[in-house]
């Protein structure tokens, strides 16, 4: 047979140079080199989890199923939990903990709530709703709920249910980092002070009541969003399996229990663990000890997060951040007294109990489908008008259902308006300075990194110090940065796949183990069924008393861990303090149904007005006459009583100065119209008729009879500088000299005529100080002018120019491919992708740290808080992308928004700069 062979390679010549070349690293590169992996190649928390076995069992561990180097995830989550939750015993006997910040306190509230206020705003723009929408049914949807060709976009129903829904979560979430923000700031001018904090909370009772109420607030806030991210975790397409609903549970309110099948699948899964203990309540571990493995965990193993979806990963975030919160203010708390502490009385302020009167009133609007029509199909709301009439309904329900518009009741009215808020100014450093003004980048270090060119002309490596020459340095940053960040995205993805296995390559079992674990499994539910308390949903969970021989058995011992603990798939957020709200409302009018408008353009017919109300608008004043609002009023009740009497026109016209009298009861005062007469002089408006405008009417009425005039007399003497009212000129006219001389005027040559513009008064609306109760000093706190607040800070007026040059500032030193970044973010006209391209989440960082933004990335979740260059700017959240780190579009246009009303980067501040 032929050989293949080609013909021999001549031998290669053996080099006589003795020039030193540079060489590779002698070493053998290891498997697990580059990524977060031990040299055995076990994950960092394995490792932590065996020898934390090890020093507590033994080599042996507990004496089931037990290799050297692998162990399950449910154990291994026990070992972690118990480790880090005797730690924080510790750290609590001692009165150790974090320590409390009140800023850093402050910005995680004012990001958060800014955060919640734009997920309200979004439901309101046109432009993000559909996708919003879209995104809530997709993460609400069970897997096998809907099966082809059906979807849910063509059930009516289910959408309307998930709109609703949406709209109240988002509103009960907005309004209670609302009361979380404003109690911090109370706290602030209170005098509450990092360093004594402690110290002044158990001294200080008025102090101490304060602060128990804000640690009220965040824990049912964490409450909330728990409940938040059950509802998402027991629909998840992963983690659908391992919840069913309780039998003979309530159809109204359904309750969820773990499914005792996937025992199995659970126990071997350590990042499943995790979840189900942060899913279920009641768990034996703080949120803080879950927070912190679940941290690890994904960073460990980054590609087994994105079996989440963003909605879920979105509320892991928020909860990360309220967990963050709760552990701050618990710190000053810690120490032998603490659980007295905690238990003190403290009195819950009156907008606590309106936001639980909130949750009920909407509760019970989201449950009404009236708004069906509007929102299927959901095309829809894609349009301005559409959306409109779909919140012009909505608003319709809350004021049927609880008398006030949507925003009134989560007391949401004025916080919609933003003022954009910059006060920093970019200050180049000396070392940025020695660069030159001709540097457009500097030259990155490390991989990816160009060296700068030089021209050698030939000269050898001695002789390059003695060139003066300068090395020419890269100058052309966009294509060499995109390189560089395309390497960054490599390097990420090709991490992920370095580090990721699943979980049955690590912490599976092979065919020996595999049956060892389904004889436990066997064994467990063998002797859970001897009892028929033991699978009882309704048990609590309790320390289990087992016998000797299956003690050791991990799958008996998680069985008894998870029974008991039930969540309600209620996806409504509500606390459960009441039942029904203090004061119901039965006075409302519910909006037509859905079936009378077909059309987005039509609009319900006018309500007929009543009799009453026509007769007191026949007589219809003349264009330089304003009626306030307390006269019409007056004319409707006393409108049976002036049908004999001709309204005498004259009599009407006071002086001067009984509007500066008139003032106290009106803000704004208006000349009264000619048909009504003048009653005497009111006496002056004590503090008690200021705070009920209603009855100011009525009292003005019952001292007047059928012709105006006063029947039982003034009750208070007049003021002395009264001299011209209308008690003192009506008794002197007659009804002949009106008739004569009853023809159009204006109200100029009318006064004129009477002599009663002889003396000009300002007219004031505020009362005499006798008649006014004092007014408090407001407090400053220490930070009061920062973060935002409606409070303007002292000499804020005279920085303007300093604020948008400081702006100005921070967008020219942006880099070349920065500035491109810009263009697109902000949609200029120069944006060569014209708003229709995405940004990898790398490049939106890029952007926001040029323009002097730090975050912090370590908090699990999507939600990352970026904090401004000046403090008293506010922060902003933005969620990041999840599972795929890309911002689409719409997602990036609305990051835009946010950036514009919240610092005012807008396309002509942008372009000033440039």
């Amino acid at each position: 047979m032929a050989s293949n062979r080609g013909p021999a390679q001549p031998a290669i010549a053996e080099s006589k140079s003795r020039d030193l070349i540079p060489v590779g690293p002698k070493h053998v590169q290891g498997k697990y080199q580059g990524s977060k992996r031990t040299e055995e190649g076990a994950k960092p928390t394995t490792a932590r989890a065996l020898v934390l076995r090890n020093g507590k069992y033994g080599a042996i561990g507990t004496g089931e199923v037990v290799l050297a180097n692998k162990i399950s995830g449910r154990e291994k989550l026990d070992l972690l939990g118990d480790d880090l939750l005797e730690q924080r015993v510790e750290m609590e006997k001692k009165a150790l903990g974090p320590p409390f910040r009140l800023e850093k306190c402050l910005r995680i509230a004012h990001a958060q709530f800014n955060a919640a206020l734009d997920e309200v705003k979004n439901l309101q723009d046109s432009e993000s709703f559909f996708s919003e929408i879209v995104a809530e049914i997709v993460a609400r949807t069970p897997p096998d709920k809907y099966k082809k060709p059906a979807t849910p976009l063509q059930d009516s129903r289910y959408v309307t249910s998930i709109v609703a829904t949406r709209i109240h979560n988002a509103y009960t979430a907005a309004s209670a980092w609302k009361l979380v923000r404003d109690t911090l700031h109370e706290l602030d001018e209170e005098g509450l002070i990092d360093a004594t904090a402690r110290n002044q909370i158990r001294r200080d009772e008025h102090l101490r009541s304060l602060y128990l109420v804000l640690y009220d607030l965040v824990n049912e806030l964490i409450q909330i969003y728990q409940s938040k991210f059950s509802v998402y975790i027991m629909v998840a397409p992963h983690y659908a399996k391992y919840f069913k609903p309780v039998p003979d549970s309530d159809p109204g309110d359904p309750e969820i229990m773990f499914d005792w099948v996937e025992l199995k699948a659970v126990h071997r899964s350590f990042l499943d663990s995790i979840i189900i203990e942060l899913c279920l309540p009641q768990s034996r571990y703080p949120k803080q000890v879950l927070y912190s493995i679940l941290h690890d965990a994904v960073d460990e193993s980054p590609r087994e997060a994105k079996r989440f979806s963003q909605a879920v990963w979105d509320t892991v975030g928020d909860l990360a951040m309220a967990v963050e919160l709760q552990d701050m203010i618990e710190s000053p708390l810690l120490g032998a007294d603490s659980t007295q502490l905690k238990n003190s009385s403290r009195q819950m302020p009156e907008e606590y109990e309106d936001w639980i009167d909130a949750q009920l009133f909407s509760d019970k609007a989201a449950k009404d489908l009236s708004i069906r029509n509007h929102v299927f199909p959901l095309e829809k709301t894609r349009t301005k008008s559409g959306l409109e009439a779909l919140w012009k309904t909505i608003n319709a329900n809350y004021k049927a259902i609880s008398g006030q518009d949507i925003d009134d009741l989560w007391n949401l009215a004025g916080e919609k308006k933003r003022t954009p808020r910059w006060h920093a100014y970019y200050m180049p450093s000396l070392r940025e300075d020695d660069e030159g003004p001709g540097t457009v980048s500097r030259v990155r270090a490390g991989k990816g990194g160009k060296k700068p060119l030089a021209l050698t002309a030939g000269l050898g490596a001695g002789d390059e110090s003695d060139s003066s020459m300068p090395s020419l340095q890269s100058v052309s940053d966009s294509e060499d940065e995109e390189s560089e960040d395309e390497d960054e995205y490599e390097d990420e993805s090709d991490e992920y796949d370095n580090d990721y296995e699943t979980e049955s390559e690590e912490d599976g079992y092979d065919t020996d183990e595999e049956e060892q674990a389904r004889e436990l499994l066997r064994e467990a539910m063998d002797y859970a069924m001897r009892d028929p308390e033991f699978l009882n949903v309704k048990s609590p969970e309790a320390e289990l008393n087992l016998d000797e021989d299956v003690k050791g058995n991990p799958f008996l011992k998680l069985l008894g861990s998870l029974r008991g603990r039930l969540f309600s798939a209620d996806p409504n957020l509500k606390t459960k303090v009441r039942a029904q709200p203090r004061k119901p409302f039965f006075g409302g009018k519910k909006p037509p149904a859905a079936e009378d408008f077909e059309d987005d353009d039509e609009v319900p017919p006018l309500e007929p007005i009543a009799p009453s109300a026509r007769k007191a608008a026949q007589p219809e004043p003349s264009k330089g006459h304003g009626v306030t609002v307390e006269e019409v009023e007056d004319e409707e009740v006393t409108s049976a009583k002036k049908k004999k009497k001709k309204p005498k026109k004259k009599k009407k016209k006071p002086s001067t100065t009984a509007p500066a009298e008139q003032g106290l009861e009106s803000p704004v005062p208006t000349v009264s119209p000619p048909p009504e007469p003048m009653p005497t002089t009111p006496s002056p408006v004590t503090s008690s008729e200021l705070t009920s405008p209603p009855q100011t009417p009525l009292k003005r009425k019952n001292r007047k009879g059928s012709s105006g005039a006063s029947t039982d007399g003034p009750k208070s003497p007049p003021t002395p500088s009264t001299t011209n009212t209308s008690s003192t000129y009506l008794p002197s006219m007659s009804t002949a000299s009106l008739v004569t001389e009853q023809k159009a005027q204006s109200v100029r040559s009318y006064l004129q005529s009477e002599g009663l513009d002889t003396t000009k008064m300002k007219v004031k609306s505020r009362g005499h100080a006798s008649d006014m109760a004092p007014i408090k000093a407001k407090k400053k706190g220490l930070f009061s002018g920062k973060f935002g607040r409606k409070e303007k800070a002292e000499g804020e007026d005279d920085e303007e120019s300093i604020k948008k040059s400081s702006k100005d500032s921070y967008f020219s030193r942006l880099s070349k491919k920065s500035t491109d970044l810009m263009h697109q973010l902000l949609r200029t006209k120069d944006d060569q992708k014209m708003g229709r391209a995405p940004m990898k989440w790398e490049q939106f960082l890029k952007v926001m740290r040029e323009m002097g933004f730090s975050y912090d990335p370590s908090t699990a979740g999507s939600s990352v808080r970026f904090d401004p260059p000046n403090p008293r700017d506010p922060p902003i959240t933005f969620h990041k992308p999840h599972p795929d780190p890309t911002i689409q579009p719409i997602r990036l246009r609305e990051y835009a928004k946010d950036l514009e009303q919240m610092y005012g980067w807008t396309e002509e501040e942008f372009y000033k700069a440039l």
